[in-house]
């Protein structure tokens, strides 16, 4: 607890596949004391070794009381799994994600996809200012591709002036997905998968299939409490064209695309 990680740069001695470039905590940890926290990223260049390496994450983020501010992290794709700029699915948080960019294929930033250990739900997570894109570059590659924002469970999201940039249709259609989704978990119980209050302001959404997918429920189990209480205001959608970018599915080409019982949910301006 309590490191500051400043003006670093983080990368790898050969291009040998590797699933984290930074690593807090682990997938394996079950308990809150067992949990690092109160950690600072700050003016960091965090990055693959080249443009051939598969790098699953350049930070996985099993942490709490984390802040990941001012810094570049680049060149996380991978063949054969989803890869991440920033990505996590067993700490508490709070997390602050500020004024970064993000570069990832699978899904620049990602919260959830795997079981979580931990009592409760990653909690009040900031992202703010980020600038999260795919090299246009990459869609010549075989690099797994879903999209640029991506959660699957936790409470009380401010996600604001963000641009979210540049991705096509590859597993997935939409720019930016809100879920809850177990990924087939049996330890995700029905009362730790929870998404709900998500605030989405002032964020640019250009270059993609679709805009905005939010899913109320987790399509395998159908059990868990529906997605609840997302706000979305002041949004600016550009360039969303199925045509360019392509498609996987009939909702292509959506600005705004619920489904499968989400609540509550406010869309203005």
């Amino acid at each position: 607890h309590n490191y500051r990680l400043r003006g670093l740069e983080i990368s790898s001695a050969t291009a040998a596949g590797i699933t984290a470039m930074v690593m807090f905590g682990n997938d394996v940890q079950n308990t809150v004391v067992q949990v690092p926290n109160h950690i600072d990223v700050d003016r960091c260049y965090i990055h693959a070794f080249d443009d051939t390496q598969n790098l699953t994450r350049c930070l996985a983020l099993h942490s709490a009381y984390t802040t990941v501010e001012n810094s570049y992290l680049s060149g996380a794709k991978n063949t054969g799994a989803d890869a991440q700029a920033i990505g996590g699915y067993n700490g508490t948080g709070p997390f602050f994600i500020v004024n970064n960019y993000l570069e990832g294929a699978g899904e620049n930033y990602l919260m959830g996809g795997a079981a979580d250990l931990l009592p409760g739900t990653p909690d009040d997570i900031t992202f703010k200012q980020n600038y999260c894109t795919k090299p246009i570059g990459w869609m010549t590659q075989s690099w797994i591709v879903k999209n640029l924002f991506e959660i699957k469970f936790g409470k009380r999201y401010d996600i604001e002036g963000n641009v979210f940039e540049n991705t096509w249709a590859g597993q997935q259609d939409f720019a930016v997905s809100f879920k809850v989704d177990s990924n087939g978990q049996t330890s995700n119980t029905d009362a730790k998968m929870k998404t709900e209050d998500v605030y989405f302001v002032n964020n640019i959404i250009r270059h993609a299939p679709g805009a905005i997918l939010i899913q109320g429920r987790d399509w395998e189990a159908h059990r868990n409490p529906a997605l609840t209480r997302v706000t979305l205001r002041n949004n600016v959608c550009e360039d969303i064209n199925r045509h360019t970018w392509g498609s996987v599915t009939s909702a292509s080409g959506s600005f705004l695309y619920p489904n499968n019982g989400p609540t509550a949910v406010t869309c203005e301006h």
